[in-house]
């Protein structure tokens, strides 16, 4: 009898804590990709916050003497790097622990200050694609109707343009036609903010002008589905108000799916920034973007191979980060698996 007592007890305590999030949870701490990429994610977040105390040397700080200096290790691992006191062209100094650049900038503490241009796009393309899409997909779901058909074609004309097209576009318009302070009020104001922020300003712009429509779509084909629930019918009929109906019972049936989109879609705004720096319509000099280092490290990249692998190497791993990350947070939040070991 004790012991069935016991197993009962066993039972109901397995039944008790098991919820919807602590499955989820669960299921996220198996997959160890998910994990992995959570851990490099949160490791470049950090350094990004404390830039200055982990930076070895300021990011702008140029000495021309040593320009394109190399520390020992990577001569030894690039054996075509010969320094010159063995008649090559290296200079070899190990106050750089990644070398410099060609204006002597400390390689490493610009990869490091650039971790932060990285996650400021990567964060906040998600935000504005999720303010803008969230509320578009709201309205066109719930109203229906006219209302759905005039935002759905407008997302369908938005679709036709390139995405990266468009933001090339965009950013090479605003930075010709705000790049003076002497345009007027408005944009001096756009153009002291763009300066202030290091030339992100119209790439967040360009990025949520363009990245939007598909959050607005996915939303409204969620709200779709919800709106005729049995719950959200039976609001309507007790009277509840349309924003309550909206916030209470449809926004949170539309949040999960988003959010796990969204997450994945932050590799696509770090690549779009990357690029950006890339062909020079990124953030402004001498503001470190990884994409502007490989640019500027790409005409040495056989003399001095450590001026792109380095940052290109960072990006790697921050995108691919973020891959696994998104990956294990669908398959943790898939409705499909809830419940299942």
């Amino acid at each position: 009898m004790a012991q069935f007592e016991a197993c009962l007890a066993r039972s109901e305590r397995q039944i008790r804590g098991r919820s919807l999030t602590t499955d989820a949870l669960r299921r996220l701490a198996r997959n160890r990709a998910a994990i992995i990429g959570g851990v490099i994610v949160l490791l470049n977040v950090l350094t990004a916050l404390l830039a200055p105390v982990v930076a070895p040397q300021r990011y702008d700080a140029a000495i021309l003497e040593d320009c394109n200096a190399t520390p020992e290790w990577l001569i030894r691992l690039f054996p075509g790097m010969k320094p010159t006191e063995h008649g090559g062209y290296v200079r070899v100094n190990n106050r750089y622990p990644l070398g410099a650049d060609k204006l002597g900038r400390d390689l490493l503490s610009r990869i490091v200050y650039g971790a932060r241009i990285s996650l400021a796009v990567g964060f906040m393309g998600p935000v504005i694609s999720m303010g803008i899409g969230l509320v578009v997909g709201l309205v066109a779901g719930f109203q229906g109707g006219r209302t759905d058909n005039i935002l759905m074609r407008i997302v369908d004309v938005m679709y036709a343009f390139p995405t990266m097209l468009l933001i090339i576009l965009l950013m090479a318009v605003f930075r010709a036609g705000v790049g003076s302070p002497k345009g007027g009020v408005v944009i001096g104001t756009l153009s002291r903010l763009d300066r202030a922020m290091g030339g992100l300003l119209f790439i967040f712009i360009g990025i949520g002008l363009t990245a939007w429509m598909g959050a607005a779509r996915l939303v409204r084909g969620q709200v779709l589905s919800v709106r005729e629930s049995e719950y959200v019918l039976a609001a309507r009929v007790i009277g509840a108000p349309t924003w309550r109906i909206v916030l209470r019972h449809i926004l949170p049936n539309v949040i999960g799916p988003l959010i796990i989109t969204e997450t994945l879609a932050i590799p696509n705004y770090i690549a779009y920034e990357a690029f950006l720096s890339f062909i020079g319509l990124g953030v402004n000099p001498p503001t470190p973007s990884w994409g502007g280092m490989i640019a500027e490290g790409a005409d040495r990249i056989q003399s001095y191979p450590n001026q792109v692998l380095f940052p290109a190497l960072a990006l790697f791993l921050l995108m691919f980060s973020f891959n696994f990350l998104g990956d294990g947070l669908r398959d943790a939040l898939d409705p499909t698996l809830q419940g299942r070991e």
